[in-house]
């Protein structure tokens, strides 16, 4: 259910929610979430893809920090 509720965020109409949502991702990957790798890849990269610049910049800097993570390397 917490997942739901955070894609409808990061798919909001207002860039200051799909901003906060997809900055959020970026706490749960440092707090090293299991199974992050999984779903939380997936929901980033779909933000590459939104209108706002601002937002699909900072899905490239948390993706970039994700490729720095051992865990998370073979998601890529």
């Amino acid at each position: 259910m917490p997942r739901v509720i955070l894609s409808k965020v990061l798919t909001a109409s207002t860039v200051s929610s799909r901003l906060y949502a997809t900055q959020f991702l970026l706490v749960l990957l440092r707090a090293k979430l299991p199974d992050f790798h999984k779903w939380g890849v997936e929901l980033l990269v779909n933000q590459l893809y939104d209108q706002s610049k601002a937002v699909s910049l900072v899905a490239i800097a948390i993706l970039e920090e994700a490729t720095e993570e051992k865990v998370l390397c073979p998601s890529f």
